[in-house]
C-alpha cells in the first residue's frame, strides 16, 4: 500500500465515500432527465452500480476493486482477494480468484493459506 500511500501524500489520488455512481454530469436542473438509466431509488441497482462502477457496461464481469487487482497483477503484484459471506461483484477480478470466509466461521487469518 505504499504505492497508494505515496499517491495520496502527493495530492494524486483522492477517496470520496458513500457518494453513489451518476451516468454523467448533471445539474440541478437537468438530472431527472440526465439520470433515468441510472435508477437512482432503487437500492439493488445503487448497489450494483457501487460493486461495478461500469454504468456504461465497459467492464461487464468484473468490480471496481477487482480492477484494481487486474491493474497491479499486470504490473507484477501479488493479488489476493478474501471475502467474508461469499463473493461480492466488487472483488471480481480477471486475474485474481476471490477467497471466501463462510460468515461466523472465522479460522486463524495464518491458517487460511
Amino acid at each position: 500500500m505504499e504505492a497508494v500511500k505515496d499517491l495520496y501524500d502527493d495530492e494524486d489520488l483522492l477517496f470520496f465515500a458513500n457518494m453513489g455512481v451518476l451516468p454523467g454530469p448533471v445539474t440541478k436542473a437537468n438530472w431527472r432527465q440526465e439520470t433515468k438509466s441510472a435508477e437512482l431509488f432503487a437500492h439493488n441497482a445503487q448497489e450494483k452500480d457501487v460493486y461495478s462502477i461500469d454504468t456504461f457496461d465497459e467492464s461487464v464481469g468484473t468490480g471496481v476493486c477487482g480492477r484494481i487487482l487486474d491493474v497491479l497483477s499486470k504490473r507484477g503484484y501479488k493479488t489476493g482477494a478474501v471475502s467474508v459471506g461469499g463473493s461480492s461483484l466488487a472483488l471480481s477480478s480477471k486475474s485474481t480468484k476471490t477467497f471466501g470466509i463462510p460468515p461466523g466461521d472465522y479460522p486463524e487469518f495464518g491458517k487460511l493459506f
